[in-house]
């Protein structure tokens, strides 16, 4: 029996290790939505201790109301068949500031139980950088476009992958028609 406690307890520390080192904050939560065990992750994510989340809130109360119909939809759903819900999707994560962000989260029953492990990770810089990255874009486009004489950009085979609006005129062609043709096709030929 002495070998058995000890090895449940290097079993424990081994998981309870991997738990709090995942780079990602992590939570276990019952089937009644109450989160019974948080990470030092969550508790940066959350702005919350770990004491002041575990056994107290639930999971429901970091949720922006937006997202909670479909997360807690999933979550019954999960109850009734643990494949019948998606594992992965992302949503919106309120923390105790009340700062909203992006968070991927990573959910799944644990095999024995009707408990839940899920991981979450903030994606908010991520995103913030994609959306800087395609109004860029929207804006470098437009600039191209208004560009007074005809503009192609090749890609290296010489295939047309952006025309401005002066060559669709003078060619004639929609900007459809000209993407993907060869250069020399559209203005010679």
């Amino acid at each position: 029996r002495r070998q058995a406690r000890e090895e449940l307890k290097e079993s424990e520390k081994l998981y309870r290790s991997i738990f709090e080192n995942t780079g990602t904050a992590s939570i276990i939560f019952e089937d009644d939505m109450v989160v019974s065990l948080a990470n030092r992750e969550c508790e940066q994510l959350s702005g919350y201790s770990k004491e002041e989340v575990e056994g107290r809130k639930k999971w429901t109360e970091f949720i922006l109301k937006d997202d909670l119909a479909k997360m807690i939809e999933y979550h019954k759903l999960r109850s009734i068949n643990p494949d019948s819900a998606p594992k992965n999707y992302e949503f919106h994560f309120v923390n105790r500031a009340g700062d909203i962000r992006d968070v991927i989260l990573t959910v799944d029953v644990i095999p024995g139980t009707k408990k839940r492990v899920a991981s979450l990770l903030d994606i908010t810089k991520r995103k913030k950088a994609e959306e800087e990255l395609k109004k860029s874009r929207r804006d470098w486009e437009d600039i191209f476009q208004a560009i007074g004489h005809p503009a192609v950009i090749l890609d290296s085979e010489h295939n047309i992958i952006l025309a401005n609006y002066a060559v669709a005129k003078i060619t004639g062609k929609t900007m459809e028609e000209l993407i993907n043709k060869k250069c020399y096709e559209v203005f010679h030929g």
